[in-house]
């Protein structure tokens, strides 16, 4: 038999003095408890652990942003973001992240059963990494001597080859190092393999890019992505202005 709780007048009335929690004030605590330290864990830093509402500064930015979502379904697209440095393209995918991040807080704090909730396109979170880092730690594993610690960087590998998204930012700075090159592939073909998807992030314009990357990532692309450039002015050199 179910047993009913009942609550004595002054109970009630001090209910009744507790603040009501908007449903915007509940938002922000999320965002600022919840979605912003996932933002962090995923390697950001905290000039970009923000959310934006408003693209009127730069329109073409939010433009950008609307269609980088659409090409995002969780089946292994490679997307190349390039252009001038300050025209925000970490900024554009920090903003991806916190839409994944949302995505993951809705379909995770849900009361509905598991088969019945709304599966978003990408159900992860975002990692977001220079080449260069990437380089450093898995070096060991792609020389030709080997690695006594060659368990833990395939753990590492296979931690980025598995993340809902995967940023890999400024590409231009390893061009010259062939095992970067090898590196960038090798995580790219093994992302696509899962259907994961991933975005490549260089400060060259989308010939240099083309010119500069090893055609097995072109091709990837070409064929499951695309190259976008951001023609628009610096966004820093605004702001010193």
């Amino acid at each position: 038999m179910e047993q009913k709780i009942e609550f004595s007048p002054d109970a009630i009335e001090r209910m009744k003095a507790w603040p009501m929690v908007t449903e915007e004030q509940e938002r922000e605590w999320i965002l600022k408890n919840k979605i912003i330290p996932r933002l962090a864990a995923g390697g950001y830093d905290s000039r970009f652990a923000v959310e934006i509402r408003d693209w009127s500064k730069e329109p073409r930015q939010g433009k950008l942003l609307a269609y980088l979502m659409t090409l995002l379904t969780g089946n292994g697209a490679v997307i190349a973001l390039v252009g001038p440095r300050g025209t925000g393209k970490t900024t554009l995918t920090a903003q991806i992240a916190v839409s994944l991040a949302w995505a993951w807080e809705k379909f995770h704090s849900s009361i509905a059963k598991l088969e019945s909730r709304e599966r978003p396109p990408i159900l992860g979170l975002a990692e977001y990494r220079k080449l260069v880092s990437i380089t450093e730690i898995l070096k060991p594993l792609y020389s030709d001597h080997g690695t006594i610690a060659a368990e833990k960087l395939i753990g590492e590998r296979e931690r980025l080859c598995g993340c809902g998204l995967l940023v890999i930012d400024e590409k231009h700075e390893v061009n010259d190092l062939s095992v970067a090159n090898r590196i960038l592939t090798d995580l790219i073909d093994r992302r696509y393999a899962r259907r994961r998807d991933t975005i490549i992030i260089s400060n060259e314009s989308a010939d240099e890019f083309r010119r500069s990357t090893n055609d097995s990532v072109i091709s990837r692309i070409t064929e499951h992505g695309e190259t976008l450039e951001c023609k628009w002015p610096s966004m820093r050199a605004r702001k010193n202005k």
